[in-house]
């Protein structure tokens, strides 16, 4: 018989995951802190009355220990403002519509019809504009975790090394620039290749949460790695003190969502209206169009020129989801799917995709306008993921 004493868990069912939740919970409770108030769980005890944090909504707080919490949150303001930090400085216009949008309510007829818009474009601006295949530029890294998940993102990381080698973004005295740096698995391979490098060089790992089980931490030399704790909205790379040493900024990243993109776009562009360093080119892996906002976007040139107004665009970016058609797809996307009998899913899929390569194209000519010259490029093949397009600027 096993002597272990078993705790009492949260009976909160994660249907992501496939499991209940694995937190503890307090004395004759059902379900963990943050549940309860999730579920809105009477309580008899009022101090146990959870609110939501002031500095970050994603989570929640007993009320009568705010105080305590708002000295230690991890998304507490510094105590002085950093210079790389411009309130808002990637930001683009401001979008008259902040209303929730679902594709479910849009009629049939009007899906049509911006299905035949999306079409022409598609035919306008990519029957002589083919995206290149560039997985063939891969790198070798050194294998530690060999599942099949793992396999697929370094696989893709690999990928990213390779061009960027390709076209010669490693060179001395670069500061790299991962975008979205999550835990830090592409900027650790990163750091690996530019440990090889002569001169003063730097990997900034920039995010706007903190993270447990960086693999960043595995790289000896800490001097070369940094993490910026901000919002690419609000990243001033002028303001980067600890880039000054370095002569160039090569932006990365892999899979950075929706107008997050759009951000760290403006945020190259912006970041060249100065002196030295000043990005010299940047490799971007594409992803989660349907997050895409009108506000943010930075394709609105392009969408006025081919009149393209903020509802249309909204249905693009919701149309964006039927290319990927049930694989690796979130919870999010298959909620605000539009169910059409005249649409197969081998058609869907098709739109999707060409929805996702317009707003990419857009994107591109936003760069193409503002000093780089740009292309999409395939970076790894579509049984690995089937978000598998990049796009690539040099600076002109």
């Amino acid at each position: 018989m096993s002597s272990e004493i078993k705790l009492p868990h949260c009976k909160f069912f994660i249907k992501k995951k496939k499991r209940y939740c694995s937190l503890m919970v307090g004395k004759d409770r059902l379900y963990c802190g943050e549940h309860e108030n999730n579920l809105d769980v009477p309580s008899k005890d009022n101090s146990l009355k959870r609110i939501t944090c002031p500095l970050d909504p994603r989570h929640t707080v007993y009320e009568q220990k705010l105080k305590k919490h708002l000295k230690i949150c991890n998304s507490r303001p510094p105590k002085e403002t950093p210079k790389y930090i411009n309130l808002n400085l990637n930001r683009g216009l401001e979008d008259p519509d902040t209303q929730n949008f679902e594709l479910k309510n849009v009629g049939e007829t009007e899906i049509l019809k911006v299905i035949e818009i999306v079409d022409d474009l598609y035919e306008k601006y990519f029957s002589s504009d083919t995206i290149q295949e560039l997985w063939g530029q891969k790198i070798s890294l050194v294998i530690e975790d060999q599942s099949k998940t793992q396999m697929k993102h370094l696989d893709q990381v690999s990928s990213i090394l390779g061009i960027a080698h390709h076209l010669n973004f490693f060179e001395p005295n670069t500061c790299f620039l991962e975008f979205g740096a999550g835990r830090g698995e592409l900027a650790y391979y990163i750091a690996k290749e530019a440990e090889k490098l002569q001169g003063t060089n730097k990997v900034l790992l920039i995010d706007r949460s903190t993270f447990r089980h960086k693999k960043d931490n595995r790289i000896e030399n800490r001097d070369l790695v940094h993490r910026i704790k901000a919002d690419i909205a609000n990243l001033d790379l002028k303001g980067l003190e600890i880039a000054q040493p370095c002569q160039q900024f090569i932006g990365l990243s892999k899979h950075l969502c929706g107008s997050a993109t759009d951000l760290a776009l403006r945020c190259m562009v912006n970041g060249n209206s100065g002196q030295n360093p000043m990005t010299k080119g940047f490799i971007i892996a594409l992803c989660c169009h349907h997050r895409t906002s009108y506000g943010d976007f930075t394709g609105r040139t392009f969408l006025d020129e081919n009149k393209i107004d903020s509802n249309t665009f909204k249905i693009i970016t919701k149309m964006t989801s039927w290319g990927i058609c049930g694989h690796e797809r979130g919870e999010d996307t298959k909620a605000d799917d539009h169910e059409s009998e005249k649409l197969s899913k081998s058609v869907k899929e098709k739109v999707g995709w060409k929805c996702k390569r317009i707003l990419d194209y857009a994107r591109k000519v936003y760069m193409d306008q503002n000093g780089f010259e740009c292309n999409l490029k395939y970076y790894v093949k579509s049984d690995v993921t089937l978000e598998n397009v990049c796009l690539v600027g040099i600076r002109k």
